[in-house]
């Protein structure tokens, strides 16, 4: 357990190393506020709203 604890702070680590990274190439944060279930809900309700007219 203590191995894999110490495998998974490793590999933050190596990710947060990386997005710094490419926060600093590309000049601007690559972190959003938004969330992806944002997306999936309006894609989702899209897809309803266009069955709804089809019929």
């Amino acid at each position: 357990m203590a191995e894999n604890k110490r495998i998974a702070k490793e590999g933050g680590n190596v990710a947060r190393e990386a997005r710094q990274t490419m926060e600093r190439r590309l000049g601007h944060s690559v972190v959003s506020p938004e969330r992806a279930s944002d997306y999936i809900k309006s894609i989702e309700s899209s897809k309803e709203d266009n069955n709804d007219t089809e019929e």
